[in-house]
């Protein structure tokens, strides 16, 4: 029994994310594009990973030689005394005092590291995991928690599907898309497997929704916040769209540069000036006209602070209804309405079955999911209302807090990969136990 899926439909990163947050212990075995790569677990972090395709000598003689610490000719004697006696080539290259440990150890932990990283470029292949009570790595190898592979994956891959980029994609960076000229189809919208139509580039349902919401102007951070995705999965989400050509780090327009200061003027030859004869009657300004006036010009300027003031907070709260106020403008309400609550639902679909994952039921309310780090905030309506989760054994319900029932959204379990119950922790009988799907 195993949890399996496919690399299209679920990314690599969130099945690590998900093993990570439910500590499990077993292997994740990946057939990729290239190759099969078995990850070996120990309570939610990583201790080992092979390759069908990479013997033991072959990674690990690319890491020791290329950092220097073993010469070639001296690395290819003793990989024939292994391939002669089978003794393990690690203790042999301590035996012969070609590494000590502690180097060793630093070595294994690099060849792990590559291998994932290869896996964490495959746009194709399925997965499985096999939970186990216990797996073998090498004596001494520490666990590599899951957030420090992602992490250094995101440095590593920025350089490389990012053209030009100086550093890691970072939360504060801005994006904006790029023109595609083909058709664009979502998974699970669209289709449930892509096709092979010319033209058509087919997009994970999180992509699609984070290609959306770039515009330039919010960062990656708060694009993730605002769908509800955690950081490194949605900066995940970023190098994919930018490997496919969709997106790219926005760069602002060449500003004008302000005109050099004038030289200062020589100073005039002093003339008489003419003295201007008396005033004529209701001229001047009496002191309390002018304290009057400067009143009145203070009260203008509270005044307009506090109309933006509430411009902004109800732009914020209902942006809708500050952007489409008028009558005319319902049916363009409507469908932004529908789509801003697409986008709020499928985030909260996504990580209340990842919280299923986690506790074996779904939660309370969307302060669990915050709390887990599931939800990055309070997810709202387009009217500006928090969504109330109301959850039962087998499904849940979505209710914008202060509605009416009958304006509740019931969310199914459906989707694309079968999780089998012994990845979950039930209580009571075996036959209580949900069959539960995850998309």
């Amino acid at each position: 029994m195993a949890l399996e899926g496919d690399l299209r439909i679920f990314q690599l990163p969130d099945m690590l994310q998900v093993v990570s947050l439910q500590k499990k212990t077993g292997i994740l075995t990946i057939q990729g594009e290239q190759d099969i790569i078995a990850i070996s677990f120990l309570e939610g972090a990583v201790v080992a990973a092979d390759a069908l395709n990479q013997s033991v000598e072959d990674g690990l003689g690319q890491v020791l030689m290329g950092a220097g610490w073993v010469p070639p000719d001296q690395f290819a004697s003793v990989v024939a005394e292994h391939q002669a006696g089978g003794e393990r080539l690690v203790d042999l290259l301590l035996a012969r005092g070609l590494l000590d440990r502690p180097r060793l150890l630093r070595a294994l932990r690099e060849q792990t590291y590559r291998l994932l990283l290869l896996a964490l470029q495959w746009r194709e292949g399925e997965f499985k995991f096999y939970v186990g009570e216990e797996v073998s790595f090498e004596e001494g190898f520490e666990p590599i928690p899951v957030e420090a592979v992602l992490n250094r994956a995101i440095e590593d891959l920025s350089r490389e599907w990012i053209p030009g980029a100086p550093r890691a994609l970072d939360p504060a960076d801005r994006l904006e898309k790029v023109p595609y000229a083909g058709t664009l189809r979502v998974l699970g919208t669209d289709g449930e497997s892509p096709t092979d139509a010319p033209g058509e580039l087919w997009l994970p349902a999180d992509d699609a929704r984070l290609l959306e919401a770039t515009d330039g102007k919010q960062t990656a951070g708060e694009v993730a916040a605002s769908l509800g995705l955690v950081a490194p999965l949605a900066l995940f989400g970023y190098l994919r769209l930018a490997r496919a050509g969709l997106v790219r780090v926005f760069v602002p327009h060449e500003s004008v540069p302000a005109p050099a200061p004038a030289a200062a003027a020589a100073p005039a030859t002093p003339v008489l000036a003419e003295v201007p004869g008396p005033a004529a009657a209701g001229d001047e300004e009496t002191p309390a006209a002018a304290l009057v006036a400067v009143r009145l010009r203070r009260f203008a300027a509270l005044l307009a602070a506090a109309v933006a003031l509430l411009l902004f907070a109800s732009a914020v709260r209902m942006p809708l209804g500050i952007a489409t106020p008028f009558p005319w403008q319902a049916e363009i309400r409507e469908q932004a309405q529908r789509l801003h609550r697409a986008a709020a639902t499928l985030g909260i679909d996504r990580a209340a079955r990842a919280f299923y994952l986690v506790e074996g039921r779904y939660p309370e309310d969307t302060g669990e999911l915050i709390d887990l780090g599931l939800l990055a905030g309070t997810p709202r309506d387009a009217a500006g209302r928090a969504w109330q989760i109301v959850p039962s054994a087998a499904s849940y319900q979505l209710l914008p807090r202060g509605a009416a029932a009958g304006e509740a959204v019931t969310e199914g379990i459906t989707g694309d990969f079968l999780l089998d119950p012994d990845f979950v922790h039930f209580e009571g009988a075996e036959a209580a136990r949900a069959l539960v799907l995850l998309d």
